[in-house]
């Protein structure tokens, strides 16, 4: 799949869950805005805390439709003699799909998920100093990509909540795909009922 084709069908399906989500949740439970940090291992790296926000429009009591954009970052700079070598590595998700949700009591509710989106991958690489000329080159790739997790919201008196969870995502590249973990902490904060 080309950049152009993956950035429109993430746009659709976004489109798609805010048309869906709009009039259901006005019938149905609260919607659910979440952010708060994530932790991703990639195969050859670590990326530092990075942050997520979501937003769960639900359209019944256990299934909601789902938005999620997500931004995890790194950067090294290793000295050379009097020279500096400076390297950064980016990783975006912009992806929708379904959440199922077990809400047998009101504070503890578990979930389960799957996403589907783009996911955009940039890095660039700065080299100065005196003893070179500075050179700078910088790229980014958009693909495809599967997110499949789960976790658990334990709610408060209403007013919000902390989420905990952990999702594997897979994206597809020429060659077949990378593999990632994810577990993310955040605060979840229902809107309406």
């Amino acid at each position: 799949m080309n950049v152009k084709m993956v950035t429109g069908l993430t746009a659709l399906a976004c489109a798609l869950c805010a048309v869906v989500a709009a009039p259901a949740t006005a019938q149905t439970a609260a919607t659910e805005l979440s952010g708060g940090y994530q932790f991703t291992r990639t195969p050859d790296l670590n990326l530092p805390p990075g942050w997520y926000v979501d937003v769960a429009g639900n359209v019944a009591p256990m299934f909601a439709v789902v938005g999620e954009v997500t931004g995890a970052y790194k950067s090294e700079s290793v000295a050379v003699g009097t020279s500096s070598v400076d390297a950064t590595v980016n990783l975006h998700t912009f992806m929708g799909g379904v959440r199922v949700a077990a809400r047998t009591h009101p504070k503890v509710v578990p979930f389960g998920q799957v996403l589907l989106g783009a996911a955009r991958v940039g890095g660039g690489v700065t080299a100065s100093g005196p003893a070179v000329s500075p050179i700078e080159v910088a790229d980014a790739d958009t693909r495809f990509a599967l997110q499949i997790g789960g976790g658990v919201n334990l709610m408060t008196a209403g007013t919000f909540g902390v989420r905990l969870g952990l999702d594997y995502r897979r994206i597809f590249v020429t060659d077949g795909g990378e593999n990632e973990f994810r577990v993310a902490a955040g605060v979840v904060i229902p809107i309406g009922k």
